[in-house]
């Protein structure tokens, strides 16, 4: 007899494929968009500048050390592993011991095992926070999972009701995600404990997706929910991100001892190892880490600022990020519409909300803009979106 989640989960697994079968349309168009002549890419988050200058030296010198370029250990080189716990350690007193890292190809394969990790026979049920980080959805159907989607509130906040509202007894686990993607949350200690409480009165494990760590803004502290709940969380992170290398695909997971090896058997029959001289690049630019990431929170948190200055004159209301890579704003209309006006009358190319709902929000006036590229690429964006700009194209 097969499992009731195998069938009483077949609607909504149906409704979410072909909700990404057109989002999947919707990105392309979007990627139209921002292919176009003399547009400005503020639709697709990834940096337009180099990176750590200290991994791309160390990743090239371990292209010379041939032992450097064969299968690395499936959990990661002892000293990018080393490395990691010694990261966690110096920002947030966060100890790990060897056998609680994993490194992984990318955060999104991070993420995939963790739900892997996560799932039995009869719980494949994943809560995920609306709006939610656009690959989430792939990931937990490449994981054989299927998604829970609890709404965050107004001025999307954690909404507890609604995380138990979403949970019922084929959920596996919950993914928190923060600083978050799409919105710039940064979720406070108090959301931080709700959501631990949740996990706790649900009796299912968590995933922190904490990938935009290193990018939180003045006035903001990012709480880790693995130093509240230890024993059930699976912490994913991304060299890419804080680096700023997002290429190179190399992640990391850490967690429980128990729940570590799962994610490493779920890891070995996904990629099996990460690349080994991006590896050693990693190691060596955490080793070198004093918490500045070069000034690329600095940036970011500058870029938002005068971002939020151009679309308020423009009479979008701005949702102020806290961190991470984007900014959220009401553009009072159809937000697929304005997209495609802004796009043709600027060159800016920003991104409606509604793809990153399972299902889409009444309210699709919402669209979201990058903040994580270079302050020459914003300043460009700025100075397009400036109304007199505008009039003067028009």
């Amino acid at each position: 007899m097969r499992p009731l989640l195998r069938t009483a989960a077949r609607p909504l697994r149906r409704a979410v494929l072909m909700r990404l079968s057109s989002t999947g349309a919707l990105w392309t168009k979007l990627n139209e968009l921002g292919a176009r002549p003399g547009a400005i890419n503020m639709g697709q988050g990834f940096p337009d500048f180099a990176g750590s200058a200290v991994a791309r030296d160390a990743a090239k010198a371990a292209l010379d050390v041939p032992a450097l370029n064969q299968y690395a250990p499936i959990n990661g080189l002892a000293e990018l592993r080393d490395e990691i716990r010694n990261f966690y350690e110096r920002s947030y007193g966060s100890t790990y011991d060897d056998d609680e890292v994993v490194v992984t190809t990318s955060g999104q394969e991070a993420l995939v095992a963790a739900l892997k990790a996560c799932f039995t026979e009869e719980r494949r049920g994943v809560v995920v926070m609306e709006p939610f980080y656009p690959f989430l959805a792939p990931a937990i159907a490449a994981a054989g999972g299927v998604m829970q989607p609890a709404r965050l509130g107004h001025g999307f906040v954690l909404d507890e009701a609604a995380l138990d509202a979403a949970a019922d007894a084929t959920t596996a686990c919950a993914v928190l995600n923060t600083p978050h993607n799409p919105t710039g949350r940064v979720f406070s200690a108090t959301e931080i404990d709700a959501f631990a409480s949740f996990c706790e009165r649900q009796n299912i494990y968590a995933v922190a997706d904490e990938v935009y760590e290193h990018a939180v803004f003045p006035g903001r502290t990012h709480h880790r929910l693995a130093d509240r709940l230890r024993d059930r969380t699976i912490s994913l992170s991304s060299a890419g991100k804080l680096f700023s290398l997002t290429g190179w695909r190399v992640g990391w997971a850490l967690a429980p001892r128990d729940l570590a090896l799962k994610v490493s058997n779920a890891h070995t029959a996904l990629t099996y190892s990460a690349p080994t001289p991006l590896q050693k690049g990693v190691a060596e630019a955490l080793k070198a880490e004093d918490g500045s990431f070069d000034g690329v929170p600095f940036t970011f948190h500058r870029n938002a600022e005068m971002l939020a200055a151009a679309l308020n004159a423009r009479g979008l209301d701005v949702f102020p990020p806290e961190g991470g890579y984007f900014l959220c704003a009401n553009c009072h209309e159809p937000a697929m519409g304005f997209v495609e006006k802004l796009a043709f009358d600027t060159g800016v190319v920003c991104t409606p909300l509604s793809v990153f709902y399972a299902t889409p929000p009444a309210e699709d006036t919402w669209v979201r803009f990058t903040i994580c590229k270079s302050a020459a690429h914003v300043d460009r964006a700025c100075e397009a979106l400036a109304p007199d700009a505008w009039l003067n194209k028009s």
